[in-house]
């Protein structure tokens, strides 16, 4: 963590109380500023939290450390690097003991997150313990509620390039157009809300990383072996192990381009 990014809070958000930390490369200033440029205003305070650089990572030392469970993981050292940021950041919400916003450094934020600190609150102090606001499009997204009412929904790519689209799913967010839904197959960490004891079960069952346990691919009939850490997080949701929720649709969209991936494409 090396600085605050400073956007202007509204009495809301302030009033909420959840520090929100923006896990980004230190090597990739780039994207840090097109964060801003994106999300300048939007009421909410960043903590800058500079990620795990999978390219400094020795795997013989992550497996004697109980990070990994075999130096042959599929994972690529990006993704194991992505991996280590978001426990870090479980940790420091364990430490702090309160709940914690962790964003992405590609999320597109809607104008009206702000006023959702409240719910994010009352949704983790009863029993939610990792609380999506953004979460990749391009997979199959598993929603339910009413305990077994379950949809499997796949989003149509938009046709206009993401910054216009984005502006445009921001415009047309309101207070009373998302609902929070439960989850049982959902994909990224773009943006997401955890309580310490959501934390404490992610820590618990999401590590060592490791490739044994498959995700069930619902809506395709396929299942998936673990490649990222929110395959973990599938894993350990599908066991019943975690509790999830998201919010539809999301508060936050990203581009989720390989083009310009720090995870799939090379470590880091």
């Amino acid at each position: 963590m090396r600085e605050t990014l400073s956007l202007p809070a509204t009495p809301e958000a302030l009033d909420a109380a959840i520090p929100a930390y923006l896990i980004t490369l230190a090597r990739r200033p780039d994207r840090r500023e097109r964060f801003l440029r994106w999300n300048s205003g939007k009421g909410i305070d960043f903590i800058v939290f500079d990620a795990v650089d999978g390219q400094s990572l020795n795997r013989h030392r992550l497996l004697g450390a109980g990070l990994i469970d075999d130096e042959k993981l599929t994972f690529t050292d990006g993704h194991i690097g992505n991996a280590l940021s978001h426990r870090a950041l479980w940790e420091r919400c364990i430490a702090l003991g309160r709940a914690l916003l962790v964003v992405e450094d590609d999320a597109f934020l809607t104008e009206t997150v702000q006023h959702w600190f409240g719910r994010i609150a009352d949704e983790l102090a009863h029993g939610c313990d990792i609380l999506y606001l953004g979460y990749n499009r391009d997979a199959i997204l598993s929603v339910g509620f009413g305990g077994g009412d379950w949809c499997d929904i796949l989003f149509e790519t938009p046709a206009a390039g993401f910054e216009y689209h984005a502006r445009q799913h921001s415009w047309w967010s309101g207070r009373n157009t998302h609902c929070v839904l439960d989850t049982r197959l959902v994909w990224g960490t773009l943006t997401y809300a955890v309580s310490p004891a959501g934390a404490q079960a992610l820590l618990r069952h999401c590590l060592p990383l490791s490739s044994r346990h498959p995700v069930r691919m619902f809506g395709s009939g396929r299942m998936l072996a673990p490649y990222s850490m929110d395959g973990m997080i599938n894993v350990a949701l599908q066991r019943g192990l975690v509790k999830a929720r998201v919010v539809f649709p999301p508060l936050a969209v990203g581009p989720n381009e390989r083009a310009d991936s720090d995870t799939v494409t090379g470590p880091g």
